[in-house]
């Protein structure tokens, strides 16, 4: 079973990048971090939380409703970007499709 404080851990310093990227209007470094998002959420599932005791599972539930609300930020702040996100995302398509076609 993974070790769930240092996964937890990890995802709060990943979203506070993730915060301090987005106010500097820095949506590609959100981006580029987002592979280590992915896999941090993806150690989640392999939790056993039926095995912790509930003092622990207490203790992880609220430290994820803490992430949860880091996270909610990100969105709002996502939602004022929304045009230039946009035009982000079609660059990064654009150039991954190129990418693709001239390998």
């Amino acid at each position: 079973m993974p070790d769930v404080s240092i996964i937890v851990q990890a995802m709060h310093a990943l979203a506070a990048r993730f915060n301090e990227a987005v106010s500097r209007g820095d949506w590609q470094a959100v981006f580029d971090a987002m592979p280590q998002w992915q896999v941090l959420q993806g150690q989640l599932r392999d939790i056993d939380w039926q095995a912790m005791a509930p003092a622990q599972r207490d203790a992880l539930a609220q430290s994820l409703r803490n992430l949860q609300t880091l996270v909610d930020g990100l969105a709002e702040h996502a939602e004022a970007w929304r045009p230039e996100l946009a035009a982000l995302l079609q660059g990064s398509t654009t150039s991954s499709k190129l990418q693709q076609a001239y390998r």
